[in-house]
């Protein structure tokens, strides 16, 4: 395990294996080999997904609240259309 350690690239071996290409605190770098690769970069997954050419459909978020009291708007739209909106953006 590597902590505090940016990825900054990956590369898809012939044999499926991948090679992660790491920015380590010191300054240096480091590439470590893996059969799998698992994205739990959270705000940073688009990135993540884009060193390996896979879409990560992602929107980063930060700081999301809901709103939980009635707003006239959105009662019209569920009167109107029969169901209500998940979350307001």
């Amino acid at each position: 395990i590597y902590e505090h350690s940016e990825v900054v690239g990956l590369t898809c071996q012939p044999d499926g294996s991948w090679e992660v290409l790491l920015q380590l605190p010191s300054g240096g770098s480091h590439v470590v080999k893996a059969k799998k690769i698992i994205n739990c970069a959270g705000l940073w997954a688009e990135r993540i997904g884009d060193f390996a050419g896979v879409h990560t459909p992602c929107t980063v978020i930060q700081h999301q609240y809901v709103i939980t009291e009635p707003i006239p708007e959105v009662k019209e739209y569920h009167a109107k259309h029969g169901h209500q909106l998940p979350v307001i953006r």
